[in-house]
């Protein structure tokens, strides 16, 4: 079966600005800042670096709790979306009104949806050195934390939480190549040798021949960590696939709102291209490094006309689909739609979405003299109205109200706060501002929006 996917370009680029965030923070800011209040189901994305604090000058001695504490998000509410944070240095803890507390490492991701109702703390962690083995990178912290959108139906879901631990997290590692197409040809190699091995176990009569070739196949295969192969060269590409799906590598993480979340590392003279969900808005964020974003055509160089170069603290916005030359052998169907996992233990989680993952578009990525690592995030969008103030996004004027009340009052979904004291983040508690009525009232001419002033603005992640 032959399909005729659509191409991704860069339509917009974004660059990340400092913004002040929960208590003596600075985070570098894209989505739901000053250049981009929010790209539909994508509500903020925040770039966060905080260092170990030090004993003040003369002091020898420093306390426990200042050592292992710093700047950070003490106790805060939230309600009507998903936060996603991914840490790639360092250590945060977390400790929520539901008694929920833990520590998330290098690599590792939480993803908390908060539902009708949720009040924690996010604080940086500094343990000592004996108790992670001396581990690289205790002494600072680095991440990012994305806020997605839920959808209506599920503004006032049952909180949850899924925290990944690196090693568990499944990944793609394709090859190493000098440059050219090679990496990319190789993806269209896999698609092909799916249709070919489809119709050659169909025929009784070359099953014998068959079996001798799958094994010599295999012998000349490099596995990589899960079970992914690419015939003897050296792994230039690392895919860690958080949310969604990459390469016929699968995430199990359970999400409302359908979303695709790709860390991604490549080498320098590396070509990728990743396939998108055709209905699917996104953007690409850089972390370090530079590359090349862009369409192409099977067999030939990326079009220098159609590139953009992405390079640390910006973001690359993905154009719509759009119709392309290129035709590709596609896998079977069942190989090709793959639903997002219900890891569900109640019931409101039982309404997730189950539309299928269908890749029909994509976008090409290459690497020239130095390595990059990016994430590539996606998602299907809500298209609902959005009202957004402080901590809570909601889907009306009289919604955000009602929700403001609950938190003042500590009703439907808050009630567990009244009582709750955190351990960490012993600063005062980030304020939650009150209603903004003229930001309000620019929501109500048909567009919910951002409150119009920096104070009125979120104060905690």
């Amino acid at each position: 079966m032959t399909t005729t996917p659509t191409t991704r370009s860069i339509q917009r680029i974004v660059q990340a600005r400092g913004t002040a965030d929960g208590v003596g923070t600075i985070v570098q800011r894209t989505i739901g800042g000053d250049d981009l209040e929010s790209l539909d189901p994508f509500l903020t994305l925040d770039e966060f670096r905080m260092t170990e604090p030090t004993p003040s000058k003369g002091s020898k001695n420093q306390s426990s709790a200042s050592k292992k504490e710093a700047a950070g998000f003490p106790d805060h509410p939230h309600r009507g979306f998903e936060t996603v944070t991914l840490m790639l240095e360092g250590h945060f803890q977390h400790q929520d009104f539901t008694g929920r507390q833990g520590t998330i490492g290098p690599g590792d991701v939480q993803w908390m949806t908060a539902g009708r109702g949720i009040v924690h703390a996010e604080m940086p962690y500094f343990p000592e050195e004996e108790t992670l083995g001396k581990k690289k990178g205790s002494s600072s912290i680095w991440g990012l934390q994305l806020w997605v959108n839920l959808p209506k139906k599920h503004k006032l879901c049952k909180p949850q939480y899924q925290d990944l631990k690196d090693e568990a997290i499944p990944r793609w590692t394709g090859p190493g190549s000098d440059g050219g197409d090679e990496a990319q040809l190789d993806q269209l190699e896999d698609l092909a040798l799916a249709d070919k091995d489809e119709s050659e176990s169909k025929s009784g009569e070359d099953s014998e021949k068959n079996s001798s070739a799958q094994k010599s196949k295999q012998a000349t295969t490099t596995k990589t960590k899960n079970g992914q192969g690419h015939r003897g060269r050296r792994e230039g590409i690392s895919v860690k696939v958080i949310a969604g799906e990459s390469h016929g590598v699968s995430s199990k993480v359970y999400t409302r709102t359908p979303t695709m979340y790709l860390e991604i590392k490549m080498q320098k003279h590396q070509t990728l291209t990743e396939w998108i969900p055709k209905e699917y808005e996104g953007f690409v964020y850089v972390l370090q490094g530079k590359a090349r974003f862009g369409s192409s055509s099977q067999g030939q160089q990326l079009n220098k006309q159609a590139i953009v170069e992405g390079k640390p603290q910006q973001m690359l916005i993905f154009s719509p689909s759009s119709p392309s030359d290129r035709t590709t052998l596609s896998k079977d169907k069942a190989e090709t739609e793959t639903r997002t996992s219900n890891s569900a233990t109640d019931a409101d989680q039982q309404e997730q979405s189950r539309a299928p993952f269908r890749s029909t578009s994509f976008l090409d990525i290459e690497t020239t003299e130095e390595p990059c690592h990016f994430v590539l995030i996606a998602g299907e969008p809500c298209r609902e109205p959005v009202f957004r103030q402080g901590p809570f996004v909601m889907n009306s004027k009289e919604e955000l109200e009602r929700t403001f009340r609950d938190y003042e009052e500590k009703k439907r979904g808050f009630e567990r706060a009244k009582d709750w004291v955190p351990t960490i983040g012993q600063q005062a508690p980030l304020s939650v501002p009150e209603m903004s009525q003229s930001s309000l009232s620019k929501s109500e001419r048909g567009k919910g929006r951002n409150s119009g002033t920096s104070e009125n603005k979120r104060k905690g992640k």
